[in-house]
């Protein structure tokens, strides 16, 4: 049997939400999942079940870090390997056959903002540890590895099943840091829907705009996006990191005294000592452990504590961020903008959960 490894990557924290996709530690969820696996032969016969996309303008050509492949004109049997990539092709009008399981106890096209897109029989879920003869069962007439960080080998073992298409040679270096609007443009490039998937970006570029000009209080003020404690330790993500694009996206600004972020990551890790750090007009929690958080000795310290300055995410918006893609980002955009604006006010009262 060949197996594809999970790629190799910094441990953000156990029990975090990582920046780098992992394997599930728990051998609960591991039994799940590969228990879920024998369901694909009987889900690959099926296919999507629903309408067929409209067909691409033909055959073309994709450049990508390991070369190029010739993508058929209008595939229908599309299976997706990056962690998120099942968004941008769920919004681009096409349903993949499986997709690849990641984080949560959610199948992986069956989160909120995908649920209404999903068209038929809903996606096989792939186990993180992939098999390729499994794969091959499939019988798939496209692979898309856009945010899954295949090596050139693994490429070359995925394109004897189908035609792969992986990330960017733009983002050899780290797939994992591909801007939202890249991957989304890059996948509607594959798709034969590069008009649309600019339409998407543009779409959803102007949202935040719209949330920037209805909010001029977000202007300048400044913004902490934490997880933790983990181990100890707190996790604050900036703007070069997915799940911090929304603080300058929605007009907040990052101060020079949360510095020192890892560049490969966009993470800055805190001991609790430090969590003065965050005290920022607003703190956004993307932890799911509220008792965990509230009580660390200096929590109840911080200004914006005391003033009502902090949201608690819930946990799809916590994995709509983590996912950072053309649909999740909408639907956190959605619940984070009443519950940002209740917080910046500093009245305790108004306060609301995103």
């Amino acid at each position: 049997m060949i197996t594809i490894d999970r790629p190799s990557a910094p441990v953000v924290g156990r029990g975090a939400v990582r920046d780098r996709p992992l394997p599930p530690i728990d051998d609960a969820t591991r039994r799940e999942l590969l228990a879920g696996a024998a369901l694909l032969l009987a889900t690959a016969a099926c296919g999507t079940g629903g309408p067929a996309p409209a067909p691409a303008a033909g055959p073309r050509t994709i450049e990508h870090a390991f070369g190029s492949t010739r993508v058929p004109a209008a595939p229908e049997r599309v299976v997706t390997l990056g962690y998120v990539d099942q968004d941008a092709v769920l919004a681009l009008g096409v349903t993949p056959v499986a997709v690849r399981q990641w984080v949560g106890d959610q199948p992986p096209a069956d989160w909120p903002w995908q649920r209404d897109l999903v068209a038929g029989t809903a996606p096989a879920a792939l186990p993180f540890e992939l098999d390729l003869e499994q794969l091959a069962a499939l019988e798939p007439d496209l692979i898309l590895a856009v945010w899954a960080g295949i090596t050139e080998s693994e490429y070359a073992d995925l394109s004897r099943i189908a035609p792969t298409v992986p990330h960017e040679s733009a983002h050899a270096a780290d797939p994992f840091l591909a801007p939202w609007q890249d991957r989304t443009r890059h996948t509607g490039r594959i798709l034969g829907r590069a008009e649309r998937a600019d339409e998407l970006v543009a779409e959803v570029e102007d949202r935040f705009a719209q949330v920037r000009a209805r909010r001029p209080e977000f202007a300048g003020a400044t913004l902490a996006i934490v997880e933790g404690p983990v181990e100890g330790d707190v996790f604050v993500f900036t703007p070069a990191n997915l799940r911090g694009y929304v603080a300058e996206a929605l007009g907040f600004t990052v101060p020079a005294q949360l510095t020192g972020a890892d560049p490969g990551t966009g993470i800055i890790e805190l001991s609790q000592e430090q969590l003065d750090r965050v005290d920022l007009d607003v703190v956004l929690w993307i932890g799911e452990d509220r008792d965990a958080i509230r009580a660390m000795p200096l929590h109840a310290r911080l200004d914006a504590v005391r003033e009502g300055r902090e949201v608690f995410a819930d946990p799809p918006v916590i994995t709509a961020l983590s996912f950072g893609t053309v649909l999740s980002l909408p639907y956190a955009l959605d619940r984070l903008e009443p519950a940002l604006a209740a917080a910046i006010d500093g009245d305790p009262v108004t306060a609301v959960p995103a």
